[in-house]
């Protein structure tokens, strides 16, 4: 059952050591990975653990404490994608180019994501979203975990490196712009 506060979102990063092309062949099979999937799914609501957001078809499974070897339910977790990002800052801000870091901020990290994805979904551009968040004094990436948990990210409108991700992205605003207009 989800709790009933969302967990605090923190920017962070995984050893490179740890990225899913170093351990495909440690992998769950299919079969056995999708049925936990939807287990951990029906488990948290089919809404992202960090951010509320509730989606069928945009979450990820998230390893809590950061090993892919570590498939027990209860170190799985569901997760948006934007949140995901968050958490792998290094693959979004180095690898996909979209995860940009700021000094100070009006809201929590949490609030930012979800912020983000309502003010994009009512098409405000970055620069005006940047603003309305308080977000300022911009840092580069550096692969600190203590510098990165000091910084709020802030996915930016840029196309990603891979399609993938922009298109779950994409899916995340449709959605929203669903949400809203149904209010």
């Amino acid at each position: 059952m989800l709790a009933t506060r969302p967990k605090p979102l923190i920017v962070s990063i995984s050893p490179p050591s740890l990225w899913r092309h170093n351990f495909v062949e440690r992998q769950p099979s299919r079969v056995n990975w999708h049925q936990k999937r939807l287990r951990i799914y029906a488990r948290d609501e089919y809404r992202c653990v960090y951010c509320r957001y509730r989606s069928k078809s945009d979450l990820h499974i998230h390893h809590a404490n950061r090993n892919p070897d570590d498939n027990r339910l209860e170190n799985l977790e569901t997760v948006c994608v934007m949140c995901h990002l968050i958490m792998h800052a290094g693959y979004a801000a180095e690898v996909l180019g979209i995860l940009d870091f700021y000094a100070i901020s009006k809201y929590p990290q949490n609030d930012i994501v979800l912020f983000t994805r309502q003010l994009r979904a009512k098409g405000m551009r970055d620069g005006q979203i940047v603003v309305a968040l308080g977000l300022q004094h911009r840092r580069p990436f550096v692969s600190d975990p203590r510098y990165l948990a000091q910084l709020t990210g802030f996915i930016s409108s840029r196309s990603p490196s891979d399609g993938r991700v922009g298109r779950a992205l994409i899916r995340m605003y449709v959605n929203e712009r669903k949400a809203v207009a149904s209010v």
